[in-house]
This record gives C-alpha cells, structure tokens and sequence, in this order.
C-alpha cells in the first residue's frame, strides 16, 4: 500500500475530511467522548493527515503559538493529537507523521512540544529545542 501524507491547514477542510477524521479518533480513542467532533478539546491550527489508498489511517494535529521564554519570543509546535488506526499501527505511520512534524519544526520553529493523554502521569509532556 501507497502512504501519502497531507498538509491541511483547519479552515480547509472539507466536511467529508471533517467526518473521516471524526471516525478516526472516534475508533482510536473509543474511552473519549467526542461527540462527533473531529477535535477534542480546540481546534488545531493544521493537520497531517496519512492515507492510503485514499482512506485515512492516521494523523497528527498541530498547535503553532508564540511564547515569551524569559523575554525572548519564541515559536513553538504542539503536537495536540496522534493516532493510527490499529490495524495499521507497527508500520511506522506514526513515525512518518513525526517526520513531517520534525521537518515543520526545524525549519520554522524554535520548540517543539507534545501532550500526550494516554500515558503515565510521569510523562504527560515533553519539549525538545530545535
């Protein structure tokens, strides 16, 4: 199978995207109560999307912020949500989403941050310097 990746920026997508993502998370954290809603808790700024055979199978939703870090500011990219379908999880797609993310990250940006929600409370965040 053919994986392709895709840049949406959240105002363009399409409501069929919309539903697909929906389904997505709805399938991946079925403990979540997202009431049809193809984000949890905000609306991300833009998504990476991972398809193939044009049906989605994983993605990964990003926050873009700027911060002040003493006085300084700086740009930082959120990973606000990642998920792969299950039956397509250990076939790296996640890792392909992170490499998009990573790509973004060092080019435009200064940090890069994840918040995970499922993990140990010991780990619920982490934060690299690019």
């Amino acid at each position: 199978m053919l994986l392709e990746i895709r840049k949406y920026n959240e105002f363009e997508l399409t409501k069929d995207v919309q539903e697909q993502i929906a389904l997505l998370l709805k399938k991946c954290f079925p403990d979540t109560t997202y009431n049809g809603r193809h984000y949890f808790k905000q609306l991300p700024h833009f998504r990476f999307l991972a398809y193939e055979d044009d049906m989605l199978v994983g993605h990964v939703a990003i926050d873009y912020r700027m911060m002040r870090l003493n006085d300084t500011p700086i740009k930082v990219v959120g990973v606000i949500e990642l998920c792969v379908l299950e039956e397509r999880r250990n076939h790296y797609i996640g890792g392909f989403l992170l490499e998009e993310v990573e790509k973004l990250a060092k080019t435009q940006m200064q940090i890069l941050y994840f918040c995970f929600q499922k993990l140990a409370p010991s780990i619920k965040s982490m934060a690299l310097s690019m």
